[in-house]
């Protein structure tokens, strides 16, 4: 009974995190919505979760974790609440000018780096 729970909960989980949002991409292309900016940023949440646990191996084993992680990327998404256009107002569009000089100073090193 326990397994199928999980299980259920597994696919809930995947269809939350991933196949619900592809699937709206999909639809904001065909249809050439203004909700394709909605849709990715979200992925682009999706694309930094996924970033942060690649370094920190240790968060997915947290208890709890991938039901915290599930909540949170539906935050993203959910019309009510809109999270990524919250984190996007919130953090990034007040430091994009910053953000752009990080990066071009990282692109510049790299450069640099190759050229010895």
């Amino acid at each position: 009974m326990l397994c199928c729970l999980c299980t259920l909960l597994c696919i809930a989980s995947l269809y939350i995190q991933y196949i619900y949002p592809t699937y709206q991409v999909v639809l904001a292309f065909q249809n050439k919505q203004e909700d394709l900016q909605k849709w990715l940023s979200v992925w682009t949440y999706i694309g930094m979760l996924l970033f942060v646990e690649s370094y920190l191996c240790f968060i997915p084993l947290i208890p709890g974790y991938w039901l915290v992680r599930t909540l949170v990327i539906l935050w993203f998404y959910h019309d009510e609440y809109n999270g990524s256009q919250y984190l996007y107002e919130k953090f990034i569009s007040k430091n994009v000018p910053q953000i752009q000089k990080l990066l071009d100073h990282v692109k510049f090193m790299k450069i640099q780096l190759n050229d010895n």
